[in-house]
């Protein structure tokens, strides 16, 4: 691999496990961006970002899953995260909490980055907001702290509060929440910020925990070593397959851990609706000693949603995630869900999706 993530490694040596493989893991040197020229294997997973790699993969016609999206000409299946639902994740995270002013940080020219940036725009552009690039230096090519902070003042476009940024991923959300903090913005309250790939040692390792949408890197090294094995077992090294595997969900820690809606009512509504997501309209309504029409009329001219769309929002993406991520049974997802029975769970996720909560399950456990 061109980078290193424990969690892929682990997913492929789950995999390796299963079908008795040994495995090599190599990093590139120094003074080698390819692979070393007298290593030969049954196959690869690797990130093909260098014409190096590229043409030692083409000259010994080993197998190999690329796990980029690298424009380098061999006709290869490709492992990689789903950016879109990724950008969409990130739009919605923001949009349920209230955020009417978006920014990311750069437009970096990588493929993986611009995938997720150009979803997070388009899902907000469908839900009627614009989002800013602040046009800030790549931090691949420079860190954000060669610069001092009164540079960093200058340089920075007037954020609109309460602004939310999402930065991409991890590693660059750390560093805008230091950064921003260090120039006097307060994290959360005036700027939220939000990462991808939910990496357990940056997410915590600032005062201020970092949210993150959760990957699933140990899942994307496991769909890569089946399709490896796919590929060895039945000689398929010409198949252009795009294996695009689905992030879990958003950890929200400390850094968006805020409602941001400029409506007190909303804002109050919101915060007992994340509080409690099995409360209904009406509960929601009579909870705020409100009635329901004024309820709706408060959401209607602040909020892009219903609070019945945003329950319901929220009900199913909770469903969806205990069917796969728990071995709960359908009566307590039901319960936990806020449904009074498994029949009513099962009508709200078929009418929501389409299929059965069943089906889904099948199909995200056993993807085709």
């Amino acid at each position: 691999m061109d980078w290193y993530d424990n969690r892929i490694h682990q997913g492929v040596a789950k995999v390796a496990q299963k079908y008795g493989w040994d495995l090599l893991c190599l990093h590139k040197t120094q003074n080698q961006q390819g692979i070393p020229a007298c290593w030969r294997g049954d196959g690869a997973i690797t990130l093909i970002s260098h014409k190096e790699t590229a043409q030692f993969f083409n000259d010994h016609k080993i197998p190999v899953i690329d796990l980029g999206l690298e424009q380098h000409g061999l006709r290869v299946p490709r492992v990689v995260t789903n950016n879109k639902m990724i950008g969409e994740m990130a739009a919605n995270h923001f949009l349920e909490r209230g955020f009417t002013n978006f920014y990311v940080p750069f437009e970096c020219g990588l493929p993986m980055f611009e995938e997720r940036s150009e979803s997070f725009k388009n899902t907000l552009k469908k839900a009627g907001y614009e989002c800013q690039v602040l046009n800030s230096p790549n931090i691949y090519d420079e860190h954000l702290f060669n610069h001092s902070s009164d540079w960093w003042k200058k340089k920075l476009p007037q954020l609109q509060f309460p602004a939310a940024l999402f930065a991409f991923e991890d590693s660059w959300a750390a560093q805008w929440l230091a950064l921003l903090e260090s120039i006097g913005y307060k994290i959360p309250s005036e700027v939220a910020i939000l990462g991808a790939d939910n990496d357990p040692l940056i997410s915590t390792a600032s005062h201020i925990s970092l949210s993150s949408i959760d990957t699933d890197q140990h899942g994307l090294g496991v769909r890569a070593a089946e399709a490896l094995e796919v590929l060895i077992s039945q000689a398929q090294s010409g198949s252009l397959l795009l294996i695009k595997h689905d992030p879990l969900n958003t950890i929200t820690r400390a850094s968006t851990d805020v409602i941001a809606s400029s409506n007190p009512v909303v804002n109050r509504a919101l915060a007992i609706i994340y509080d409690d997501i099995t409360i209904n309209a009406s509960g929601l309504a009579q909870k705020m000693e409100m009635s329901v029409q004024g309820l709706q009329r408060s959401f209607r001219g602040h909020f892009h949603m219903s609070p019945g769309q945003i329950i319901r929002q929220l009900r199913l993406r909770r469903v969806k995630y205990l069917l796969i991520h728990s071995k709960m049974s359908s009566e307590d997802i039901s319960r936990q869900t806020g449904f009074y029975s498994i029949q009513a769970l099962h009508l709200f996720f078929k009418r929501e999706t389409g299929i059965t909560p069943g089906a889904y399950k099948r199909l995200k456990i056993s993807p085709s």
